[in-house]
């Protein structure tokens, strides 16, 4: 009779895996390490994006220091524009990642709760993820690139925003 007390007792003590805090339901490391970044407190480094977005931040941070370029009145192929991208790359380590800190800003992940809704994975020449997750009010749907030997130049990155694509709101 006390063998079945006993096993609801310690079964009442184990952890029931909903966390709110970090999720446990993600897929691995790298989408933990990815929300992470967005929702600590200090900045995010560019060389801390390389992990995710690639060498320099790829691509989504090219993106940015060419806006910021255009915004001071260089032109994309102007020695300044191309000095001022350099000089980021060589200072990764202590340069913020753009694109990180834009998601960070618009979204209001910084400080905030993450939870997995769910998963679900897909083929389109490559296995990829695609994690949905709550970060505070905003629900964000993640990237995640399941097929580490094929360059596709992201490994983990945001998709869509409450539903709507990311690229709709850059372009606001």
């Amino acid at each position: 009779m006390k063998w079945p007390f006993l096993l609801i007792l310690i079964g009442s003590m184990l952890p029931t895996g909903c966390r709110d805090e970090k999720p446990v339901a993600a897929s691995s490391g790298d989408v933990l390490a990815y929300l992470d970044l967005l929702t600590r407190i200090s900045a995010p480094t560019l060389a801390e994006s390389e992990r995710f977005y690639g060498e320099c931040g790829g691509e989504a941070e090219l993106d940015f220091l060419l806006s910021k370029c255009k915004a001071m009145g260089w032109g994309e192929d102007t020695k300044r524009c191309i000095e001022f991208t350099r000089d980021g790359c060589k200072n990764a380590t202590k340069v913020k990642s753009l694109a990180l800190e834009w998601i960070r800003t618009k979204f209001g992940t910084v400080g905030k709760k993450t939870k997995v809704i769910q998963t679900s994975r897909g083929e389109k020449g490559f296995e990829y993820e695609l994690v949905e997750v709550q970060v505070g009010k905003s629900r964000l749907v993640l990237f995640h690139n399941l097929a580490t030997g094929i360059p596709t130049g992201i490994l983990v990155d945001v998709s869509k925003v409450d539903g709507k694509a990311v690229e709709e709101y850059r372009k606001q």
